[in-house]
């Protein structure tokens, strides 16, 4: 009875997960968010936003060299960090 009451809870969690990247209105942090969430470079290419897309690919694909393209400063930073703690993982 436990398995399926863990299973029932695992179902949720999915179910969960899976609905709130719909929630965002922003398409391209939408994609972000769906990219992160599959851990599928493939959903990266959806983003138009040039910066965001390629943190999404440094992110999913661990090559922090990839935020270097990024022109804002601090969104470089914040995309080593996040490629860091993913490499942490």
């Amino acid at each position: 009875m436990k398995i399926v009451f863990m299973l029932i809870g695992l179902l949720c969690f999915t179910i969960a997960e899976a609905t709130t990247c719909q929630t965002i209105e922003d398409a391209g942090q939408r994609a972000y968010c769906r990219a992160l969430q599959t851990n599928n470079r493939g959903q990266c290419v959806a983003i138009e936003n040039f910066d965001l897309r390629q943190r999404c690919h440094a992110v999913i694909t661990g090559n922090v060299s990839l935020c270097n393209s990024i022109s804002s400063g601090w969104e470089r930073e914040q995309c080593k960090v996040a490629t860091r703690g993913k490499n942490d993982r």
